[in-house]
């Protein structure tokens, strides 16, 4: 039963790490009020439509917090099933449990931290009305797309079918 967990881990590592180099990097931690909706991969800034942010957003936060309590919980079964730390002394096995919930407390606080600043910047995006335009002019407010501040064609090309399938999935739930 481990075994099965660790080649879906590793599986689902391989997709998240393909999708993000096809994609561009993530939305963790991404503002879209201030940049539009774009992904981020050091430094690097990619626009994408607001359906790839939300995907980029989703799946590398459940990635990033799900992988490792699965290998956290295979590595206990195997712990508790081989007895693979018996021969440590208790202090010894102290220390290497204290060092993994210290790692695992830092680790979750960042990736829900940066998880939770980009949602509740989108919800607030979402629920609140356009910006009005300045007096005087008679340009209509928008909120940030994809290609704010990045290129005036619009999305690029590779991201076009995954554009059409991501804005037609969040038209029909809006």
């Amino acid at each position: 039963m481990p075994a099965t967990f660790v080649v879906v881990f590793f599986l689902n590592w391989l997709v998240f790490f393909a999708t993000s180099v096809w994609i561009g990097g993530t939305a963790l931690g991404t503002t879209p009020s201030k940049d539009g909706f774009v992904v981020e991969e050091k430094g690097r800034k990619t626009p994408v439509s607001e359906g790839v942010w939300l995907f980029s957003l989703v799946y590398p936060a459940a990635t990033l917090t799900l992988s490792p309590a699965v290998m956290i919980g295979v590595g206990m079964w195997t712990i508790w099933k081989g007895r693979s730390f018996a021969h440590l002394s208790r202090r010894a096995r102290f220390f290497i449990v204290a060092f993994l919930l210290f790692w695992a407390a830092g680790w979750y606080m960042a990736v829900s931290r940066d998880a939770l600043h980009s949602y509740n910047d989108w919800r607030r995006l979402r629920s609140s009305p356009p910006a009005t335009a300045p007096v005087g002019t008679s340009e209509t407010p928008r909120r940030p797309t994809a290609d704010s501040g990045f290129s005036p064609g619009g999305a690029t090309a590779r991201f076009a079918a995954c554009d059409r399938f991501f804005r037609r999935s969040c038209s029909s739930s809006s």
